[in-house]
């Protein structure tokens, strides 16, 4: 989500080269700048965003945790209590850096 990041992505490809972009740039990196005629155009690239991942997909994503073939310790920055949801969603309105919360005594 740096914009920096993003442009170097872009510069990095290949002619009819793809970019996925994942998540969302907050701040001052919302809007970018890009040479359309010359990056994008000339270099025939295409620009791809998502926010997530479909409903769908959680569960075959959660049967890899499980089985251990992922490892998503490293992404886990906060645990947070379900008491303490309102809170954290609320937090959820600014950044706050990367990682992912995680609710440590949710039921299943």
């Amino acid at each position: 989500g740096i914009t920096t990041t993003f442009h170097n992505s872009l510069n990095s490809l290949r002619k009819l080269g793809r970019h996925v972009q994942i998540g969302m740039p907050l701040g001052a990196h919302q809007n970018v700048n890009l040479p359309l005629l010359e990056l994008i155009y000339s270099r025939q690239l295409q620009i791809s965003g998502s926010r997530g991942l479909s409903a769908s997909s959680f569960t075959p994503l959660i049967s890899l945790i499980k089985a251990g073939k992922i490892d998503a310790s490293a992404l886990i920055t906060k645990k947070i209590a379900l008491s303490d949801i309102t809170s954290a969603l609320t937090d959820m309105d600014g950044y706050s850096g990367a990682g992912v919360s995680i609710i440590t005594d949710f039921q299943t």
